[in-house]
């Protein structure tokens, strides 16, 4: 995000990953710029092994959903695991919008 406008910029690489650890690793080695969550990364950023760069341009944040079997009436357990839930993502990743349950027609 620049000036609140989402832009994309596609840069050739050298480096090539397809899984989340190894491109964790081509970061720790100096090989470029990586974009992860910040969860994925807080330990080295607090141990100083990898900095943040372009904090001006993060991307927006991405929904996370919580998914079960619909039922007219939802278990007490149900909910309960569900509030629960909120509350522990939300000290981890941040308040974000309310919850809103989605109800089929």
């Amino acid at each position: 995000m620049m000036g609140g406008e989402l832009r994309r910029l596609s840069l050739a690489g050298l480096l090539t990953v397809t899984d989340s650890e190894a491109y964790l690793a081509g970061a720790l080695a100096h090989f470029g710029l990586i974009q992860v969550p910040a969860y994925a990364i807080a330990n080295h950023l607090a141990e100083g092994r990898l900095r943040e760069v372009l904090a001006h341009a993060r991307p927006p944040l991405l929904p996370l959903a919580l998914v079960h079997p619909y039922q007219r009436k939802v278990p007490p357990r149900v909910r309960v695991f569900m509030a629960w839930l909120v509350v522990l993502l939300g000290r981890h990743f941040g308040a974000a919008s309310p919850a809103q349950e989605v109800q089929s027609p």
